[in-house]
């Protein structure tokens, strides 16, 4: 009888072990390993197996550490956080993109890293402008994302179908919209575009609307939102009304995975996205059928880019154990890893030693990228006269980008400090951080009003909605 009612109580708590929905916190892992949490932002099929890839050389080098891996779906990862933050069931660390920093900073629940990071020998390596930038996303200045990775807005098109019908890539935006026209064969279920309709469209259109305009601040010098700009209604109109005459009739509800789908399986001539998209590509394709192309130049002749579209690593003060969490984060952010990671995914290492690798100079798409070792505060942090790399240096990716072009890339910020509508933009090398009349909010940490975002939405969400009448 002693013997039943163990083994009853050994297979209920076997049952009550397994039926746990979610991660816990870290707990000891019993032999001397320490067992720390960690969540993927972007928990892609690719990236997760490049994840278990990557932990499972971490805890081979870190015998002590073992790190349980939770993927999210990009779709939902910022609210499953958010939700963790109210439950106080956070993980130990967790992929955390520059946009969420001021918002986790003020809600207190990120661990500044300056002490970890202050010791690292390999501090020096990541690029100084990047860390400079994040440390701007916190009023008290502090390190509460440790980068890895630079995106970079591009459109991806099919080359080999432009070739074919003898079609120049666009240069500007009127170019841009004529060649949708053309490529667009509907009857064989091919469009010229696909617009991106469902999760992050909004971000995706604002981001073309200033593509478009050519403007580096979200407020004129009154104060009023230049999101309702005439300019931008005219061109968003415009855009959108591509909508089922030259895109599928799927964009209203596709993300980017379904959007880089539809270009992958030759259903789009051109898509909007930044270099992340890649691998999937490269996947799919050939390396003649595609190709990547910076923005469009806008009306006023200048190539506007976001500035600090940088990803990396956060540790929660919740941790209970957070030297093993930096050890972790430490290794993600190394130059081999690095390296390793952003050449399958396509994007910009923040490491200098990666940055020298061969891979950087054999990759096409590398060439469009602005100099990511220039020394400048912020990234890029300056202005360059560029439409398209005329040749490539190891040492900065793009030290002579388009030397014989007179058009300008301007560099703006999208990041937003202590929730308030704070934007900047890099003008001259020098960040200009405005703040418009009549707007409160700042450092202070306190919430500022929301007048940014309801003029921001007003726009862009009438607009989409109008797609589904």
């Amino acid at each position: 009888m002693r013997r039943m009612i163990a083994l009853l109580l050994a297979v209920c708590l076997l049952a009550a072990g397994c039926g746990q929905d979610g991660p816990r916190a870290s707990v000891p892992a019993g032999r001397g390993r320490t067992t720390i949490v960690f969540w993927n932002e972007n928990a892609a099929a690719d990236r997760t197996e490049y994840y278990h890839e990557l932990i499972e050389r971490f805890e081979r080098e870190n015998p002590d550490i073992q790190v349980q891996y939770v993927g999210l779906p990009k779709k939902v990862a910022r609210l499953k956080i958010n939700t963790a933050i109210a439950t106080n069931e956070l993980p130990d660390v967790c992929g955390v993109q520059s946009a969420w920093i001021a918002e986790f900073y003020n809600k207190g629940v990120l661990l500044n890293m300056d002490p970890y990071f202050e010791q690292w020998d390999s501090k020096d390596d990541l690029l100084p402008s990047v860390i400079a930038d994040n440390r701007r996303l916190a009023p008290d200045g502090g390190l509460y994302q440790l980068p890895n990775t630079m995106g970079l807005e591009i459109l991806w098109y099919r080359s080999d179908w432009f070739q074919q019908q003898g079609i120049d890539p666009p240069s500007d935006w009127e170019s841009f919209f004529a060649d949708v026209h053309k490529l667009t064969d509907k009857e064989h279920g091919i469009y010229g575009y696909t617009l991106r309709g469902g999760d992050g469209a909004g971000l995706q259109l604002m981001r073309t609307m200033f593509a478009y305009s050519g403007y580096t601040q979200f407020f004129s010098a009154d104060g009023r939102c230049l999101i309702n700009d005439p300019v931008h209604v005219a061109f968003a109109e415009r855009y959108l009304s591509l909508y089922r005459q030259f895109t599928p009739t799927s964009d209203i509800t596709n993300g980017y995975q379904e959007m880089v789908a539809a270009f992958d399986t030759g259903t789009a001539a051109m898509m909007q996205h930044n270099l992340g998209s890649y691998g999937s590509h490269k996947r799919a394709l050939q390396p003649e059928q595609f190709a990547p192309l910076l923005l469009p130049r806008s009306r006023k002749g200048t190539i506007v880019q976001e500035a600090n579209n940088v990803d990396g690593y956060s540790i929660f003060r919740t941790t209970k154990h957070p030297e093993a969490a930096w050890r972790f984060v430490r290794f993600l952010c190394s130059a081999e890893v690095q390296s390793w990671w952003n050449e399958r995914i396509g994007q910009i290492p923040v490491s200098r030693q990666a940055l020298d690798d061969d891979w950087v100079s054999r990759t096409p798409h590398m060439r469009l990228a602005p100099c990511s070792r220039n020394p400048s505060p912020g990234w890029p942090g300056r202005r360059w006269k560029a439409t398209r790399c005329a040749s490539m240096c190891r040492r900065c990716i793009c030290r002579s980008i388009g030397r014989s072009s007179m058009d300008r890339i301007v560099i703006w910020n999208r990041c937003s400090w202590a929730s308030s509508p704070f934007r900047s933009f890099w003008i001259n090398g020098r960040l200009a951080l405005k703040r418009p009349s009549g707007i409160t909010g700042g450092s202070s940490g306190k919430r500022g009003n929301d007048s940014f975002t309801g003029c921001a939405l007003s726009c862009i969400i009438s607009h989409i909605n109008a797609l589904q009448y």
